[in-house]
């Protein structure tokens, strides 16, 4: 999340500037820990593989292919 933020701060600082600091703060932190995404499971290795080569193969596709962009990304911009 936090190297999107930089990224975005970046990449389109005019909109995002100062968003990954908001972030961090107290109030970004509160918001954070009490998201509905804050206590997140993971799924068994099984259950990942039956989704990501059956039902959900197209959108796994669609994730490796923005990913991938993302990354490219990240290293052009000089990013950790």
């Amino acid at each position: 999340m936090e190297l999107s933020m930089k990224l975005m701060e970046l990449m389109i600082p005019n909109y995002f500037t100062g968003l990954y600091d908001a972030y961090m703060g107290p109030v970004g932190q509160t918001w954070t820990n009490n998201s509905a995404t804050a206590f997140h499971y993971n799924i068994s290795a099984e259950a990942r593989e039956y989704l990501g080569r059956g039902p959900l193969s197209h959108s796994m596709d669609v994730y490796n292919f923005i990913s991938s962009i993302f990354w490219e990304r990240v290293k052009a911009y000089g990013l950790q």
